[in-house]
């Protein structure tokens, strides 16, 4: 199996060890969802203008991993699922145990690291949120290399980042996409669904950040969750009408079809088989 022994400076954020873990203190207001019964009372967050004032232990279930019960260090999400956990636990768990996802057992065979994305836009909330995190975290690296007599390794040594770094070289008449990518995700206005049952209808937030290697069926699954739609396979997603495979990636689909860097891409999505008016 393709899998990494996870490194070195990740293993004293274990729950039990790691003083700055939101369990450890009951009193301290970034406190696990479970550590503290007032969690349970429900705040409505204040709004003064522009400010939004909230308790934090409203989020703590969208920023929690479900490994170590900790806030996410480093967090990694899976492509398939888009469940997310700390990069240390990920891989301790990819190491030690099957190649699949440890929420869903969803598998990630043959290359479980290709199938994995860290999530930067996950990490920066976490950080922004709870600073003393990081701080409690880099204080406690420090400490366990100065144990062993070792020096701290760089920030783009534990991340890898020397392995996925590409080309900033641009080919003439060649579209690069980097490894995030913005598109609209349109509901097909065109289409007439069936009357009876689950209908499909325009996303919430319809302008898409991911990374472009994200596949057709990502898509479907994201549709069908944000709409509580049931059936994955009754959606169709399209690019100029086209109506597209699920194992696609949009990064494929844009550099296949011609589209120009400069401007907007937007997929449509329908219901499979809806009827459309007559011209």
């Amino acid at each position: 199996m393709d899998v990494e022994a996870p490194d070195a400076p990740h293993a004293p954020h274990a729950p039990h060890t790691n003083p700055s873990s939101p369990h450890t203190d009951p009193s301290s207001p970034h406190s696990s969802p479970h550590s503290d019964p007032s969690d349970t009372e429900h705040y409505e967050p204040l709004v003064e203008g522009r400010n939004i004032t909230f308790h934090t232990r409203i989020l703590n279930e969208y920023l929690t991993c479900s490994l170590c019960t900790g806030y996410f260090r480093q967090p990694y999400t899976i492509r398939e699922c888009l469940h997310t956990f700390c990069k240390s636990c990920l891989f301790k768990r990819l190491h030690s145990e099957a190649a699949v996802c440890p929420e869903c057992n969803v598998s990630l065979a043959p290359r479980p690291l290709e199938a994995i994305q860290y999530d930067r836009t996950l990490d920066d909330i976490v950080h922004k949120m709870f600073p003393e995190l990081l701080a409690a975290d880099a204080e406690r690296e420090r400490k366990y290399y100065a144990d062993r007599g070792m020096a701290v390794p760089s920030t783009k040594e534990q991340t890898g980042s020397s392995n996925t770094e590409r080309s900033e070289e641009e080919t003439p008449n060649v579209v690069q996409y980097k490894d995030e990518i913005q598109f609209r995700l349109d509901y097909d206005t065109r289409s007439q669904e069936p009357e009876d049952g689950p209908r499909l209808g325009p996303l919430r937030k319809p302008i898409i950040t991911t990374s472009a290697r994200v596949t057709v069926m990502h898509l479907k699954k994201f549709i069908a969750m944000d709409l509580k739609f049931p059936n994955v396979k009754e959606i169709d997603v399209l690019y100029r009408d086209e109506v597209l495979g699920t194992e696609h990636t949009v990064e494929y689909i844009l550099k296949s079809r011609g589209h120009r860097p400069h401007d907007e891409a937007v997929l449509l999505f329908r219901r499979r088989n809806a009827a459309f008016p007559s011209s």
